[in-house]
């Protein structure tokens, strides 16, 4: 049959289609596939002790010269005997977090007095996905009538507030011969660099590159084997020493679990959020500080003496790749 043949109400029908599936894809753009080993995908996965926070005491209360003591009640009912019991429970969240190697590029970015500089931004191009299973607690009664709690498994939309530090772990000298406190860089916002970093790594123009600040707008809804909404955003750095040979890229926003940690000394107390560590080396070069040879993990050498300061160099007792630590 050719195309003059198919009556009118078919080509009304398949203009109808293909209006449906293009307005299908403009408000779900497709995700991309990649060849397994070109993205790392470190799945999230909330404990049930993130659930809970043991009993503290009330210092407001503890800080009273002289405690209420009760005359016709015991001792025990009092606020601050009740306080020391109390467990805190919450509902807690992760997301799945997805990475393609860390790379660098050339941009033109603005700089003081309205010039335009060219300088290497670092980047890291990721993805988030909201795979539910998150846990909530669940009172269920026992046989006495006493609330025990468990941890029940639920779905629930979730917003992505990301917060990137790069951290270098090399010393650097200074003129006195004393060593320097390793650098830390925030990560920033840089469109015209975005725009470039989404043309060589996504390439296709439906599926938008978040920045820090736009991707936290977006709702992350439950994805499913059937539906994917995960969301692609990019990480930059700008003005990383270019003697950085071994760092490590610290994410905090993928998950709402805590601890709370007792100040020392005085000092005040502080909330520890959890937070994401990645690993990284390069064979960095001063002269060329172009070389975008990023490898993910901590590099593997003869010397014992060291690897182990390597080791130390990276907080950690053992080569890793990446492991979840809690930051304030």
């Amino acid at each position: 049959m050719t195309f003059r043949h198919v009556p009118a109400i078919a080509l009304l029908a398949l203009g109808g289609w293909a209006a449906i599936v293009q307005a299908t894809w403009a408000q779900q753009p497709p995700t991309r596939s990649f060849a397994p080993g070109v993205v790392t995908v470190i799945p999230g996965k909330p404990e049930e002790a993130e659930t809970t926070s043991e009993p503290a005491p009330l210092k407001s209360v503890d800080s009273l010269a002289n405690p209420w003591q009760p005359n016709y009640a015991p001792v025990t009912e009092t606020l601050e005997a009740l306080a020391k019991d109390v467990i805190l429970r919450r509902p807690v969240w992760q997301l799945e977090f997805s990475f393609k190697p860390m790379n660098m590029i050339e941009v033109d970015v603005p700089a003081a007095g309205g010039r335009i500089a060219r300088q290497s931004v670092w980047y890291l191009v990721y993805q988030v996905r909201n795979r539910g299973n998150h846990l909530n607690p669940k009172p269920v009664k026992d046989k006495f009538g006493h609330d025990l709690f468990t941890a029940e498994r639920v779905n629930m939309p979730v917003r992505f507030f990301p917060l990137f530090t790069l951290e270098s772990h090399d010393a650097t000298a200074t003129s006195d011969g004393s060593m320097n406190k390793p650098l830390a860089y925030s990560d920033r916002v840089l469109p015209s660099a975005i725009r470039q970093i989404h043309a060589i790594e996504i390439k296709d123009p439906r599926i938008p590159l978040h920045d820090s600040v736009s991707i936290s707008s977006q709702q992350l809804e439950v994805s499913t084997d059937e539906e994917d909404r995960a969301l692609w955003g990019v990480a930059t750095w700008l003005g990383v020493d270019p003697r950085t040979d071994f760092l490590s890229v610290y994410v905090q926003g993928l998950s709402n679990a805590y601890r709370e940690e007792a100040g020392v000394n005085g000092a005040p107390d502080q909330i520890l959020a959890k937070t994401l560590k990645l690993n990284f080396w390069r064979p960095g070069d001063e002269i060329d500080a172009t070389r975008p040879e990023f490898h993910f993990g901590i590099p593997l050498v003869q010397d014992p003496a060291e690897q182990e300061r390597l080791l130390r160099a990276y907080s950690v007792d053992e080569r890793t790749d990446f492991q979840w630590v809690y930051r304030p």
